[in-house]
């Protein structure tokens, strides 16, 4: 009986251990192969766009080869890890890729979708780079993709609109459980910033009428709190882990607002908004209910709301407010990655543009702070940035436009092993 025992714990300690070439969470700390991991990398937010949204004609003349470029130089300079959008970006283009009311075209788009899908993973696999896919990017998912409002798509597992994601998400997952290219999975993208702000007209805006479905609600239904979100996200988790026992998931949020448990508190009330400044323990405890198991890491993003937790109000403070997210994320129990952090807008003396010299400081700044605090996973936003039309190449960073930048970076990713 003695050996049995042994053999039983011998073997749930074996089956509870991540397999070779998985992350694994071990509190506040992330783990490879049994040695802890840190790293820092890039949002590589268009490789999906560059890859499988686009004309394959276009992907053979040009697309082809600048992603394989982007991922040679990053391989080159010792980046081994990037994110990028999951999924489709617009309702309609998940219809275009993924879904159709035919079941025999449905098939034959799916099997192109998951071809191009596979050839992106290759090419990451060939220059030893890791992915994480932030599987619904834009949340007017939740209500667009079911002609219903949001709030019905964030609190009724039943909804049309979930019923599709849960659909995408478990044929992403399921095709790609067993490969290591994935460093983990993402719910989304910033979902967390349109809760609790009980918008007049709603959380979502109208946007071009040709990429919207037939049917959209805009009105105030289309509003939702935190805590009705953080039921949502551990609903989505489950559905991961149900397929997927080798990867961690994170949400995608970006860091709670400021004044987030007070907004929270109001929301539920049916007050008006409170932008009281929280505490250091409330904005602990929001980001631990807004991160409930089984989802793995906290998720932030190193921006305006991040600079203003814990400080008094109208204080836009700096970079050493890592040191106190990582304080929530050693309480917490959870690993902490910044899926996104960049240049900060408000402070005056910040150039919010990598190709100016007077971004340096700023920049060295934050290195200082995530290098010192050990963060477990920092992602730059953005590298290479291909969508000129987005309007945002002063933070698209790139070998031959930014090198004091990355230089800067590259150092900070070898000193953050040490």
């Amino acid at each position: 009986m003695k050996v049995m025992a042994l053999l039983l714990v011998l073997s749930c300690a074996v089956g509870c251990m991540a397999g070779e070439g998985f992350l694994e969470a071990r509190g506040a700390e992330l783990y490879l192969d049994g040695k802890v991991y840190r790293e820092i990398g890039f949002n590589k937010y268009d490789l999906l766009l560059q890859s499988i949204l686009c004309p394959e004609e276009q992907w053979r003349q040009t697309n082809e080869k600048e992603v394989t470029k982007d991922l040679e130089e990053l391989h080159r300079h010792g980046f081994k890890i990037i994110r990028f959008m999951g999924g489709p970006f617009y309702p309609t283009d998940f219809d275009r890729y993924f879904f159709h009311k035919d079941s025999e075209i449905q098939a034959a788009i799916r099997k192109i979708f998951f071809q191009r899908y596979d050839r992106i993973l290759d090419l990451c696999d060939r220059y030893e780079i890791k992915v994480i896919p932030s599987l619904i990017w834009w949340n007017a998912a939740f209500a667009d993709l079911g002609g219903h409002s949001m709030h019905e798509g964030v609190v009724n597992p039943q909804s049309a609109a979930r019923q599709k994601m849960n659909e995408y998400i478990a044929a992403v997952v399921e095709r790609y459980q067993d490969r290591p290219t994935i460093a983990m999975w993402e719910l989304g993208n910033e979902w967390n910033l349109q809760a609790d702000l009980q918008f007049k007209d709603g959380a979502i805006g109208n946007y071009e009428r040709n990429l919207a479905p037939p049917v959209i609600v805009r009105d105030n239904t289309n509003n939702f709190n935190s805590e009705e979100l953080a039921r949502m996200t551990q609903q989505l988790a489950e559905l991961i882990k149900s397929i997927d026992r080798n990867h961690l998931v994170t949400t995608g949020h970006s860091s709670p607002r400021a004044a987030s448990m007070h907004l929270l508190k109001a929301a539920k009330a049916n007050q008006p908004l409170d932008w009281t400044h929280d505490t250091q323990e409330e904005l602990t405890e929001y980001l631990s209910m807004t991160h409930p198991d089984p989802i793995d890491v906290i998720s932030i993003h190193y921006y305006e709301e991040a600079m203003e937790c814990y400080r008094a109000e109208g204080g836009h403070g700096n970079p050493d407010n890592l040191g106190l997210f990582m304080q929530a994320s050693q309480q917490i129990g959870k690993p902490m990655m910044i899926g996104e952090i960049g240049m900060y807008k408000k402070m005056e003396d910040a150039i919010e543009d990598y190709r100016q010299p007077g971004c340096l400081p700023y920049l060295e700044a934050c290195l200082r702070e995530i290098v010192k605090n050990k963060y477990p996973l920092t992602l730059y936003w953005t590298y290479h940035d291909s969508n000129i039309g987005r309007g945002e190449q002063h933070w698209s960073l790139e070998y031959g436009k930014t090198d004091e930048v990355l230089k800067r970076i590259e150092q900070a990713n070898r000193d953050i092993k040490k």
